[in-house]
């Protein structure tokens, strides 16, 4: 073995946010004296990410590598599934010669879209696999793309890693599985600086109700527009607000709206649009393009909700928001990471009139709003402390070396 044990990270792409920005915390949490770590990625959309990547490993680069994805905004067509799976060795192949050439001894998988590499690595070769599952496979039930996805990080894996106990659920017979909450580093609060409001001459008595996700529609945008129309037709706040969804990009490429145009189809980002523009909510609200500095901007907000249509309520901005000491509103029962009428309150999916009243009660009430920011904070540092995060991250390590 060498001196120091070397680890390759594959992920599908270096972006600012969401499992990626996951990936980095996690690599950033391990002691570069302890191991050597390799960055590979089939693609990536942020050099500032990469950037970033580089300060705390040896190399980042890009593979060819397909994806095979089931997750909650997005299944691989069959027709494209089927194709990948007959065809995947070669590209396989090519990646095992660039670890067996580093002479990687782990491979750390950073989410589940490469099932097919995971199976064709392990039968070709020694090197130990951790899979990280950062989705909800079964999201819509188990059919065969999803069958083929958990019996492969089933069977091919050394080790399985979960974000939540949701994503470990279907992995219940597997002796292998550790549910570790993504990492946080806190180190970071008091280094953020926020002038969203002065920028904006934002007065610090309007409460500011944001929530974050780029266009797609299980995000929930239009359920969150929904819940704003719902509070002002019935009047239901009593002080001034003002609605902000943070990480909306620009309209979609130019052949997917005209596909959709051929289809009958409205593309979602009009959709989106159009419902703001027919219910006149623009006076009460704030598009706001991505940005790497999203703590900065959620240092200035007084409410985070997700009000995804997959009701899933433990994602990064989760996360985020609570260890800013943000009360989140979300979708779904899983008690996870917040506890209803504790840190926060939950609400059915698809279900605007429950999320609009939730809402309101928190932009009427600033007590409730502190006391389930502090209590949010407590229970996301527990859980997702990075220094914490590293030890277990380094025991699965050297627990997989040694077997």
């Amino acid at each position: 073995m060498n001196s120091k044990p070397r680890i390759a990270f594959l992920g599908n792409n270096i972006t600012p946010g969401g499992g990626s920005a996951s990936l980095y915390l996690l690599v950033k949490s391990l002691n570069s004296n302890v191991f050597d770590k390799y960055v590979y990625a089939s693609t990536c959309k942020s050099e500032e990410m990469k950037q970033n990547f580089l300060k705390h490993c040896k190399q980042v680069k890009l593979v060819e590598l397909e994806e095979i994805c089931s997750c909650q905004t997005f299944d691989t067509p069959q027709k494209k599934f089927e194709i990948i799976k007959r065809g995947s060795d070669k590209l396989a192949k090519l990646f095992l010669n660039e670890l067996l050439n580093k002479k990687i001894n782990i491979l750390h998988v950073n989410n589940s879209v490469f099932p097919h590499v995971i199976e064709y690595v392990k039968k070709n070769s020694s090197i130990m696999i951790i899979s990280h599952v950062r989705e909800l496979i079964d999201h819509g039930g188990i059919n065969t793309l999803q069958k083929f996805i958990i019996e492969r990080i089933d069977s091919y894996s050394d080790k399985i890693i979960t974000i939540s106990n949701n994503e470990a659920r279907i992995f219940a017979t597997n002796k292998h599985v550790k549910v570790l909450p993504n990492p946080f580093d806190f180190s970071l609060i008091e280094k953020i600086t926020s002038h969203y409001r002065v920028k904006n001459k934002i007065a610090n008595d309007v409460v500011l109700v944001a929530m974050m996700g780029r266009y797609n529609y299980h995000k929930g945008h239009l359920d969150f527009l929904k819940a704003l129309k719902i509070i002002l037709k019935n009047k239901l706040f009593q002080t001034n607000f003002r609605f902000i969804i943070i990480g909306v990009s620009g309209r979609q490429p130019k052949w997917k709206i005209l596909a959709k145009k051929i289809l009958g189809r409205e593309d979602y980002p009009s959709q989106v649009k159009k419902y703001i523009k027919e219910n006149k909510l623009d006076q009460y609200l704030t598009l706001l393009p991505y940005t790497q500095n999203i703590l900065e901007i959620i240092k200035d907000m007084d409410i985070i909700v997700r009000p995804s249509l997959s009701g899933d309520p433990w994602g990064r901005d989760i996360i985020e928001a609570m260890a800013l000491s943000r009360p989140i509103v979300a979708t779904g029962n899983s008690t996870f990471f917040i506890r209803d009428g504790i840190s926060g309150f939950l609400t059915p999916p698809k279900d605007p009139e429950q999320l609009a009243k939730k809402i309101s009660e928190l932009i009427n009430n600033e007590d409730r709003r502190k006391q389930f920011g502090n209590k949010g904070f407590e229970i996301i540092k527990q859980m997702c402390d990075i220094n914490k995060y590293g030890s277990e991250i380094e025991k699965i390590y050297i627990e997989a070396l040694k077997n």
